[in-house]
């Protein structure tokens, strides 16, 4: 289960990162660039539903489901000596 969120974690990151590239594509040509690259939107529709899937199994079978992984926050932002304007 652990290594099947792994990868629908690294792979929902790069359909993003291609979202994002078609964004930026549109804006500057008028056409997205994963229509010339392709992006990953079936394998994030496969990992999804293996996911959904193992945990249905889970529930059914009364199992301790295993938590998502837990997204590290990032730092907090570092100060710069100025008080903030209200």
């Amino acid at each position: 289960m652990t290594e099947t969120r792994k990868a629908l974690d690294a792979t929902s990151k790069m359909q993003d990162e291609k979202a994002t590239g078609d964004a930026v594509g549109v804006f500057l040509l008028g056409i997205p660039f994963s229509k010339l690259t392709g992006d990953h939107e079936g394998e994030v529709a496969r990992l999804k539903g293996e996911v959904e899937a193992i945990e249905t199994a889970q529930i059914k079978a009364k199992c301790i489901p295993i938590p998502p992984a837990a997204t590290p926050t990032p730092p907090p932002a570092a100060s710069t000596g100025t008080p903030a304007m209200k």
